[in-house]
């Protein structure tokens, strides 16, 4: 399933031949819909604008539709704002290209993460690998968090164990904060 920001781009999909294209409407995409969409499918492509809004409301559909357990994946485009006007100024198959290409949802929060530093300055660095390495401490599997952490030590130019050490000690953290969250709920008396 394509799921797209608004009707127009759906209405173009489709027209183009694209028919999984479904419309969140943006950043109003809610649990209630990802559950919808994942009774349909496993894979999900979020093609939504390449604006600052989209940006921030593609991130926020990761962190929903992750959580089903779907596989996510983010369309990057470039030379147009939407899918509407990518089809428009370069037609069907340069999209079908475009959805084949589409980033892993990991790589493409990585790549944002990426964007915001000058990893040629030692404090821009740290502060890289500051929020890449919380990034992926959240990731599930250890051997997700193994290859993200070798990756982000190769970008930064550091010891892979270094990386290693720090998202596995960051993934504790979160571990014993959602296990102190469980036990707050389940003492709470319920009403």
């Amino acid at each position: 399933i394509i799921l797209a920001e608004g009707n127009v781009d759906v209405v173009m999909m489709h027209q183009a031949g694209f028919d999984g294209a479904v419309a969140s409407l943006g950043t109003s995409l809610t649990p209630d819909q990802a559950r919808l969409i994942s009774h349909y499918t496993n894979e999900v492509i979020i093609a939504y604008d390449n604006d600052g809004a989209g940006i921030k409301a593609a991130q926020r559909a990761i962190g929903i539709l992750e959580k089903l357990d779907l596989k996510v994946k983010v369309l990057r485009m470039s030379g147009a704002k939407d899918p509407d006007e990518f089809i428009k100024l370069k037609g069907a198959d340069a999209f079908r290209n475009l959805l084949e290409g589409s980033e892993d949802q990991v790589d493409y929060r990585l790549h944002a993460v990426t964007a915001k530093y000058d990893l040629s300055a030692d404090e821009q660095k740290v502060e890289f690998l500051k929020e890449a390495t919380e990034l992926v401490a959240r990731l599930p599997g250890a051997v997700e968090r193994q290859v993200y952490s070798m990756r982000i030590a190769s970008m930064a130019g550091v010891a892979e164990n270094v990386v290693t050490s720090e998202v596995e000690r960051l993934r504790k953290r979160l571990m014993n904060r959602a296990a102190r969250s469980d036990e707050r709920q389940i003492a709470k008396p319920s009403s």
